[in-house]
């Protein structure tokens, strides 16, 4: 016994035409429109006399983060906060003083928020900067910064 699958013509035409209307009618719904959020990045310059503007001490000598990075940390429309050396030298650092740095002033900053990072360069002396352990070095290149090494000359050195 075959079966045979027979359709009238008008049903061939209907249904396709009702799942067309019904697909052009449901995007049409009133939905409320999302606006993007437009992210910001903030960059904060410091120099090696400017440290109060990453941390602050209270009356009892304590440090805390300054107020301007919470207030940048909590707003949801800023994406990144940079902190950024600026252009002055650090040439003048000892090897002791660049530890002190990333352990006491930047590394405390870096772990308040994953919004926050380096940005440019530290030029630190290079026969400084050899002193200082790799994974101190490293520190700084792992979260944004870079260590400006001067080019050798002519005569190697």
């Amino acid at each position: 016994m075959k079966f045979k699958k027979i359709i009238p013509y008008r049903l061939k035409k209907l249904i396709p035409m009702a799942l067309l209307t019904g697909a052009c009618m449901l995007p049409s719904c009133k939905k409320e429109p999302v606006e993007p959020i437009a992210y910001k990045e903030k960059e904060i310059r410091f120099t090696y006399d400017s440290f109060q503007l990453l941390l602050t001490e209270d009356e009892n000598g304590k440090k805390q983060i300054n107020p301007e990075i919470e207030y940048y940390v909590a707003d949801p429309s800023v994406k990144t906060i940079y902190l950024n050396p600026g252009t002055c030298s650090w040439y003048h650092y000892k090897a002791n003083e660049i530890i002190d740095l990333r352990n006491n002033i930047l590394e405390p900053v870096i772990n308040y928020s994953e919004k926050i990072r380096g940005m440019d360069l530290f030029d630190f002396r290079p026969t400084e900067i050899v002193k200082v352990p790799p994974q101190d070095t490293m520190w700084f290149i792992e979260h944004g910064w870079g260590i400006r090494i001067p080019k050798k000359n002519e005569n190697g050195r």
